[in-house]
């Protein structure tokens, strides 16, 4: 009895205990300083008097004195009427966060994403808030560094408790400086992202140390140094995400031990060395090293992936074959290993990938045919495989399925284009350039929503199908230059279409331009030049808005540019940057109203908020221009770009005054006419200007010297005119540097850099110079006729003393002897002559 009963009273007193914690632990926060749901009204309130800009009124009717804090919009309270969580994302609210957030010491989860909220975290966030679990702060404007101590132990009640953040998510914010090295300490972190910020400095290894993290993403900073092997240790690391970067150095190769790795983006940083022999774990699917300076093998034991689903390793320096294990990975949905040193041939086994949707094998050194099962993967809807070496034709088994993009251009592929194209009925993107195929194209005509069709330089021939008019519905760039194309040019295009890109440069096309490119009235790009198209200068595309290149040069349009009493647009031509009309038939005067309103060369800003750039970009691999007979490549941004050549036509007169306007105006080509007149001094307004070819012209008169202001031009041609008087010296601009090829042809020029002199130019230079602002030209002003009869003045006492001396004491003896020996040999030469005249 006696030990029952020792039993009862002891079993008592442990109830009486266990209950007493229990009150305690409820009774913690409710006796902690300012621990009440007023309290929570009061921080709340506080927060909101820091928003600036509330731009849907969604606190600011809401979050009231006069209603309950867990009624609020964003609030949600727990049993005890706390505030637990705080969701305000997606408000457009901006502001700041202030300390005060920190006494909502029973919140877990705080929501504040894809706002505008600036300023630094408040490190209440962390001291105040002992329970709080999931941060997210994604897409606002929130800068300055990481607290310092992010995950201590903070006093609760009479107890501590240790940090419980589970999730912290910063990313697309203003962040910087380094990671803090206690970021170790935050060990139950299961997300961490600090992506898109401006983290700087070296990882921390302590992130070994966070053993229980599955997503690690600080991708888009500037961290530097290399990668610390201490990662491998993150067990349960499912995502790492370090993209865009300056990381050097390996990649570690344990960080594919981690069984449960199933993302790796290590793109874009500086990492070097080869790939690791084992660089595969068992739920391995996706691995992105791309923009690397990788080098060496791809591993053949890359086969054991089985679960790999995409591989990125373009753009690295990756060499030797591509390993024939490649196609054991049949989960493999895209892969891309582009813009390296691979060679050898595309291995058969290719064929085994059935899942592929991608395959990217551009700018190597491949060689061979393509296989002949290539297109085996059904599902494969892109295949680039340009700037190899492949060779022979191309399989027809390519273009079934769901292929909508094909890129095989610059390689030494031959033969025609298969007829059973047409059974690719979702291709959009056809760009089978710079090969050698052969044959027709009327095959293509039913590939009815083709976006871009590029077959130019190849050797294609027969006409080109009336369909691609008619396509131009869907279609956006149509490239079929420099083949063999002939025939009539197409007629028809239809109303509606979306047609921005027209290049069919290089063929022999014969007829007239169709009026029906009217309805093209996105189109930008239009260039026929290099045909037989005989016509007059078409009029009607003036009105065409969006036009920015105009080629028609090398045809046989004729005609004058006489102003009709009847024009299709006020303003011509209204975005219009190329325009070449050369070696035509053209004649008359020069097209003076083109020339006064090319707005886009006046002001190049005018084109600037086009959105239209890519196709006009693109434009610029194909530009050349013409300078002293010869056609050179153009290497430019062709956004910024602006040209006019009317060379080799017929015309004649005078060159207009206002053609000064055209300030944004690069280069500009008048060459091969018959113009006559003075240079107008008007073209020193053009500030832009590059290249500038007068040549093989009627001109006269003298050469402006406002030319010299053209501190940007660098080729100058003036040969074969009748120009005369002193070409302008300038102690500036890009004259000094132009040789006579220049200015050949014109017998009445004289000065620098011909041989030719003016007469007086050892008296006086009578062309002005231009002023400069900087040091050389306060050097050079300093040389005015007062320095110079200075120094004439010093130099003739100087030399008068040194000759007495000279002869008085008879030192030096050479010198003496030279002077009394010339002096003897006039004298004698003196007595012959005064004994033949005695005599």
């Amino acid at each position: 009895m006696k030990s029952s009963g020792q039993f009862s009273t002891l079993a008592f007193f442990m109830l009486v205990h266990y209950c007493l914690m229990i009150m305690g632990n409820t009774t913690l926060a409710k006796t902690k300083p300012g621990n009440t749901n007023n309290n929570d009204r009061s921080s709340l309130l506080t927060l909101k008097s820091h928003i600036t800009s509330d731009p849907y009124n969604s606190l600011k009717y809401n979050w009231t004195a006069k209603t309950s804090v867990c009624s609020w919009i964003g609030v949600s309270c727990g049993q005890s009427n706390r505030v637990t969580k705080l969701d305000l994302s997606d408000m457009g609210l901006s502001g700041t966060i202030p300390p005060e957030i920190g006494n909502l010491s029973f919140l877990v989860n705080l929501k504040m994403m894809n706002n505008l909220f600036h300023g630094p975290i408040p490190l209440s966030l962390f001291d105040g808030m002992p329970l709080l679990e999931i941060v997210w702060l994604t897409n606002n404007s929130l800068s300055g560094s990481l607290p310092t101590d992010m995950c201590g132990t903070r006093p609760y009640g009479r107890n501590s408790v240790g940090s419980r953040l589970r999730e912290f998510d910063v990313s697309y914010n203003k962040f910087s400086g380094e990671i803090p090295t206690s970021l170790e300490r935050c060990s139950m972190v299961e997300v961490l992202s600090l992506y898109k910020n401006g983290f700087v400095g070296n990882l921390p290894t302590g992130i070994g140390n966070m053993t229980r993290l599955q997503r690690l993403d600080l991708g888009f900073n500037n961290f530097t140094g290399t990668i610390p092997e201490e990662i491998g240790h993150l067990n349960k690391l499912k995502e790492l995400w370090m993209e865009n970067n300056k990381l050097t150095g390996p990649l570690p190769s344990n960080i594919f031990n981690i069984s449960s790795l199933e993302y790796i983006d290590i793109s874009y940083n500086n990492l070097s060395e080869s790939l690791s022999i084992e660089m595969c774990s068992e739920n391995l699917s996706t691995v992105r090293l791309s923009g690397n300076t990788i080098r060496g093998e791809i591993p053949t034991t890359i086969g054991r992936c089985s679960q790999l689903q995409n591989l990125w390793l373009f753009s690295n320096t990756l060499s030797g074959p591509l390993p024939t294990t490649i196609g054991n990975l049949t989960m493999l949905q895209t892969l891309y290993l582009g813009d390296n040193s691979l060679r050898g041939i595309i291995p058969e086994e290719i064929r085994h990938l059935n899942n592929l949707l991608v395959l990217d094998m551009s700018n190597n050194r491949l060689t061979g045919a393509l296989p002949r099962d290539i297109g085996n993967a059904t599902l494969l809807w892109g295949l680039a495989l340009r700037d190899n070496a492949l060779t022979g034709n191309i399989p027809s088994d390519m273009f079934q399925g769901d292929i909508r993009t094909i890129d095989l251009s610059n390689n030494n592929l031959s033969g025609s284009i298969p007829s059973n194209i047409g059974n690719a009925t979702d291709l959009a993107f056809l760009l089978l350039h710079d090969n050698q195929l052969e044959g027709s194209i009327t095959h293509l005509c039913n590939l009815r929503v083709l976006q871009y069709l590029q077959i130019s330089h190849n050797n294609l021939e027969g006409s080109i199908p009336h369909c691609l008019g008619n396509s131009s519905m869907s279609l956006k760039l149509l490239q079929l230059k420099q083949n063999n194309f002939r025939g009539l040019f197409p007629s028809t295009f239809s109303n509606g279409s979306i047609l921005e890109y027209l290049d069919f440069n290089g063929n022999n096309l014969e007829g007239t331009l169709p009026k029906s490119l009217l309805n093209c009235e996105l189109l930008t790009v239009f260039d026929v030049g290099n045909n037989r198209i005989r016509d007059v200068f078409p009029y009607w595309m003036e009105t065409l808005p969006e036009l920015r290149v105009l080629v028609l040069r090398s045809n046989r349009f004729h005609g004058d540019f006489l102003v009709s009493s009847k024009s299709y647009s006020k303003v011509p031509f209204l975005s219009l940057q190329v325009f070449d009309i050369s070696n035509n038939e053209f004649a008359g005067a020069l097209p003076v109203r083109y020339l006064e309103n090319f707005i886009a060369m006046i002001d190049l800003g005018y084109n600037s908020t086009t959105p239209k750039l890519d196709l006009f970009t693109y434009y610029e691999q194909s530009m050349t221009f013409v300078l002293k007979g010869v056609e050179l490549p153009l290497v430019r941004i062709l956004t910024a770009f602006t040209t006019i050549d009317l060379s080799g036509n017929r015309f004649s007169g005078n060159i207009p005054e206002s053609i000064g306007k055209l300030t944004s105006l690069k280069y500009l080509n008048l060459s091969r006419n018959s113009l006559a007149g003075s240079i107008p001094p008007s073209l020193g307004n053009m500030s832009e200007l590059e290249s500038l070819d007068m040549s093989s012209n009627k001109l006269v008169g003298g050469i402006p010297w406002q030319l010299s202001r053209l501190t940007f031009l660098s080729k100058f041609n003036l040969s074969f005119n009748n120009l005369a008087g002193q070409i302008p010296q300038s102690s500036i601009g890009q004259f000094p540097t132009f040789d006579n090829s220049s200015y050949m042809g014109n017998s009445g020029l004289c000065g620098f850099p011909l041989t030719k002199k003016c007469k007086g130019d050892d008296e006086q230079t009578l062309v002005p110079v231009l002023p400069q602002g900087d040091d050389e030209s306060d050097f050079l002003d300093g040389f005015t006729w007062q320095a110079v009869a200075l120094g004439y003045g010093c130099g003739l006492v100087f030399g008068t003393i040194i000759g007495y001396f000279i002869f008085r004491y008879g030192k030096p003896k050479w010198f003496v002897g030279l002077f009394v020996s010339v002096q003897y040999k006039m004298n004698r030469s003196t007595k012959r002559n005064v004994v033949r005249r005695r005599a």
